[in-house]
């Protein structure tokens, strides 16, 4: 069980209790970031009488992981990167067999705002939360917006009002909407990112990092930028939101499809054939039509799956649901004659 440093609590619960609830036992990694999260999870699971050895803690960073993944387990769950999980999905299918293996691996996510929407500031404050709350460091946040030309200016501009009312602070303080990026080579891909956004395409809100402790960068939003560039395909894990000018549905619906992953995506529209389409047509696990709370996240356990399609995911079936517990198992038939 391979776990990362965002939501060390949720998500490594939930890996190991399916991985032992289903008879297995578990080895566990943490993200090197969150160690103590990962022995407070570990002392949850063995204060409770378990036996011993059923659970197995072992720090470290990538080089462990890669160790882990090498190593003769059965199985492993894994949730990070698209780079990182790939490479375990190859290992794992090489000779003599196949490993099972359940990968969820981030995504790119993307909301379509179209004229028909109902309120261009509901969706501008659904898209910010999405895409900056927890420092845009969650694996369905929105990171890219897809707007038709008709309302483009009108939703750009409340986009960024919105932003620019949005604190970013110690998360002690409680007027604080999000803090940091978790470390220094985040805030310096953030510095990249935003070197390639002023190069190839223009800043309208934040690009800036604050000064003193603290891995602290601006909430910041960019447009015109070249078809399928980098930052409008590639994971970054940051508060950095593209936005990208359509000429109609068809176009957005596109665009919205056109990347490796396929893990979250929204629409905002009151046109029934606009959203007939996007809910047929569009290529995620998870979908949100005119979500105010946050354009492509929500995942309450009970009512929606994580579910990860294309790079997202190996199995395309989704944590929290009714297929989740099956994958940690193997089937064996049985036939017994007196």
């Amino acid at each position: 069980v391979i776990a990362p440093f965002n939501f060390p609590f949720a998500i490594s619960i939930g890996m190991l209790a399916a991985a032992l609830v289903t008879g297995n036992t578990a080895v566990f990694k943490p993200s090197t970031h969150t160690p103590y999260c990962g022995e407070v999870v570990y002392d949850l699971f063995t204060s409770a009488g378990m036996p011993v050895d059923v659970v197995t803690l072992i720090q470290g960073g990538a080089e462990t992981g890669a160790l882990l993944a090498a190593s003769s387990i059965d199985g492993l769950v894994f949730t990070g990167s698209a780079q990182v999980g790939l490479g375990i999905a190859q290992q794992f299918a090489s000779p003599p067999y196949l490993r099972p293996l359940i990968a969820e691996m981030g995504g790119k996510n993307p909301a379509i705002v179209t004229g028909s929407a109902a309120d261009l500031e509901v969706a501008a404050r659904a898209v910010a939360h999405s895409a900056y709350g927890m420092s845009g460091q969650k694996c369905n946040a929105c990171s890219r917006v897809v707007v038709t030309t008709d309302i483009y200016e009108e939703f750009l501009s409340a986009l960024c009002d919105y932003a620019a009312s949005l604190l970013v602070a110690d998360p002690l303080d409680a007027s604080a909407f999000t803090g940091p990026v978790v470390n220094t080579e985040a805030k310096s891909r953030f510095q990249r990112s935003v070197e390639m956004a002023r190069r190839d395409g223009t800043v309208r809100h934040g690009g800036g990092c604050k000064n003193g402790a603290g891995h602290f960068v601006d909430l910041t939003i960019v447009d015109g930028l070249p078809h399928k560039h980098a930052l409008t395909r590639e994971e970054l894990f940051l508060p950095l939101l593209s936005v990208t000018r359509v000429e109609s549905f068809d176009e957005a619906l596109a665009e919205a499809n056109d990347i490796r992953y396929g893990l979250s995506a929204g629409l905002f529209s009151q046109h029934e054939e606009e959203r007939a389409r996007f809910l047929d047509e569009i290529e995620a696990g998870i979908v949100f039509v005119n979500n105010p709370g946050g354009a492509t996240t929500g995942v309450w356990p009970g009512s929606q799956t994580m579910a990860g399609w294309k790079g997202s995911g190996s199995t395309g079936k989704g944590s929290f649901g009714p297929y989740y517990l099956q994958q940690f198992l193997r089937e064996q038939s049985r036939t017994l004659y007196s």
